[in-house]
């Protein structure tokens, strides 16, 4: 068996490499072996544990610990926006519905108050294309980019 002593004072802890546990022993003296088991004082622990290959171990095992807890965390989100994506479906979006309701208005302010031939060409357009998304047969995006066209038309 074989392990390292940390020296703490009056009481020693053993900790078992190969089995992984602690074991409290109450030696006084350091660096020597009894039944296969190193014992260390505290300051060739320092030395163990300085040396660059440990240095690169915590690391790695420090970056490997940090990126399962990111993938976890990135998987839990993911799953949660799938669930609000699929109760979402087939809703409109709102800011673009607000942005479709000021266009319309604001088409038909114009077309009221200025009468020209050119006006009113966009006046029968705009009823054709108010016509056709209540009858759902273009969808919001369409809807928003004629209105668009129409407001380019008139300005």
């Amino acid at each position: 068996m074989y392990g390292v002593c940390f020296k703490t004072g009056k009481t020693n802890i053993v900790y078992n490499i190969f089995s992984l546990k602690i074991i409290l022993c109450n030696l006084s003296i350091s660096n020597f072996v009894i039944d296969d088991i190193t014992y260390l004082d505290i300051t060739d622990m320092i030395e163990l544990f300085s040396t660059p290959l440990s240095i690169f171990t915590t690391f790695l095992v420090s970056g490997v610990a940090v990126m399962i807890f990111i993938l976890q965390f990135d998987k839990r989100q993911r799953r949660k926006l799938n669930g609000i994506m699929a109760q979402a479906e087939g809703v409109q979006p709102i800011l673009m519905r607000r942005s479709a309701v000021q266009k319309l208005h604001e088409l038909k302010e114009i077309c009221e108050t200025d009468p020209q031939k050119t006006r009113s060409i966009v006046a029968y357009q705009l009823e054709e294309l108010v016509a056709e998304y209540d009858k759902g047969n273009i969808s919001l995006t369409d809807y928003c980019n004629q209105l668009n066209r129409l407001l380019g038309m008139v300005a």
